[in-house]
């Protein structure tokens, strides 16, 4: 019995971790970076809402950084009240004029590349009944792009899982941290 259990929550742990990949641009000075817009992320396809809402997440844990952070609902008022449409989508040219007008050096954004909870057997044990168990996952890309240059400095790729049903937004915090724990290394 010792065993089962000791296998359930070694498999329970693995299905919580989050992996990642992350880009660098060559010869990047993160010192000069004091002031970073973060924008809305590009939704999961099927999720509707989905960027905005670990944009919202990406924000609140951005607050221990070094960095001023102007978040979503402060950039969308600035730039309303300049009449820059926003599309969702940044280039070059779009980053470059945002940024002039909100007053950042860089912009953060990106997108979720998967948002899904399915049901995972994880009996480990041959010939035993099948244990079920929900898992959440969700894929988060960032990159930051310097709002001089306009060129995307910063890059990375995270997944994050977390055992229980629609439990998509936690597996996206756990992704975000992965990925943050990476960027703000670069920013000491």
């Amino acid at each position: 019995m010792k065993n089962i259990t000791l296998c359930v929550m070694v498999a329970v742990f693995l299905l919580s971790c989050a992996t990642s990949e992350e880009f660098v641009r060559p010869g990047t000075d993160f010192k000069k970076y004091k002031r970073i817009a973060i924008f809305p992320l590009t939704d999961y396809y099927s999720a509707p809402g989905s960027g905005i809402q670990v944009a919202d997440i990406l924000s609140m844990k951005m607050l221990s950084s070094p960095l001023q952070i102007i978040d979503r609902s402060q950039t969308q008022l600035l730039l309303q009240e300049q009449q820059f449409g926003l599309s969702g989508l940044m280039d070059e040219q779009t980053a470059v004029k945002a940024g002039n007008l909100i007053g950042v050096q860089a912009i953060l954004t990106g997108s979720i590349n998967k948002w899904s909870t399915s049901r995972v057997n994880i009996q480990l044990v041959q010939g035993a009944a099948p244990a079920m168990m929900d898992v959440a996952n969700a894929g988060v890309t960032l990159k930051l792009i310097d709002c001089e240059t306009g060129l995307v400095i910063w890059a990375g790729s995270a997944d994050g899982s977390y055992t229980g049903p629609n439990q998509e937004s936690t597996a996206a915090a756990k992704a975000v941290d992965h990925l943050l724990k990476q960027f703000k290394a670069r920013l000491y």
